[in-house]
């Protein structure tokens, strides 16, 4: 997947400067999404103690998840910024996991509309993101490339070690 690796994001930023840009943006917006999803939460407990309604227990289930998977996000945007700051390559997997899963949803959904407009607005959108999960990849694959240095100033690489003969020439 070499060929779709970039050097910037958005042809402007640093990818680091791109990844931790991308993390604030997607953790305001979980933020707000977790805090609208606890409204509506508390929202269906007031029409709860007014009828008795099977309806709003579905609601309450549906949210429940929904704050579950808004959580996981807001950590996932979290270990982007720190691994992006830090340069920490493993931070970012989940962010890549959760995009991933987003887009694939995303792009059944283009399929399951019957609006023209609202399917190219969708293709827009999904080619917007997948732009942007292709530079928080590119920033993955030049930190695990990145050399590292521990505690006692030794620098050592994190591309994954390659099998060799071993003893046999000594």
């Amino acid at each position: 997947m070499s060929i779709f690796r970039f050097n910037k994001c958005c042809c402007i930023f640093e990818l680091a400067t791109g990844g931790i840009i991308l993390g604030w943006l997607n953790l305001v917006m979980s933020i707000v999404n977790f805090v609208l999803c606890c409204v509506i939460l508390s929202a269906s407990d007031n029409v709860k103690q007014q009828s008795f309604s099977a309806g709003v227990y579905a609601v309450e289930f549906f949210f429940g998840i929904l704050i579950c998977i808004v959580t996981l996000l807001i950590v996932s945007d979290l270990l982007l910024i720190v691994g992006a700051m830090h340069k920490k390559a493993l931070y970012i997997i989940p962010w890549l996991f959760n995009e991933f899963i987003f887009l694939l949803f995303n792009f059944i959904a283009i399929f399951l509309s019957s609006d023209f407009s609202y399917i190219m607005a969708m293709i827009a959108f999904f080619t917007f993101r997948l732009y942007l999960w292709l530079c928080v990849y590119s920033l993955y694959a030049t930190l695990k490339e990145w050399p590292a240095v521990d505690q006692n100033n030794f620098t050592y690489s994190r591309k994954i070690f390659e099998p060799t003969l071993g003893y046999s020439n000594i």
